[in-house]
């Protein structure tokens, strides 16, 4: 498990990546090659490194609401438990 850094000036430089060049160096030059390779790049870039993906098959979750109350804004507030 990495430290977790709160102090900037040990961040390093990083410079981010061409979005308009693909992971082998070729250049995008058309909507057809962004839509077919570069985009899907992306995508996985960022399910993989950032967001994380979406599972295949649904999970059966359930919950019971355990207590419920109005708070002064007159909300309903609920106490879940899985």
């Amino acid at each position: 498990m990495r430290a977790t850094n709160y102090n900037e000036d040990k961040v390093p430089i990083y410079t981010l990546p061409d979005p308009l060049t693909c992971n082998n160096g070729i250049k995008v030059t058309t909507v057809k090659q962004w839509k077919k390779q570069r985009r899907p790049e992306i995508m996985e870039l960022s399910a993989s490194q950032e967001y994380g993906r979406t599972l295949e098959e649904k999970i059966d979750a359930k919950h019971e609401t355990l207590s419920e109350r109005v708070d002064t804004n007159k909300r309903r507030l609920k106490n879940f438990q899985k």
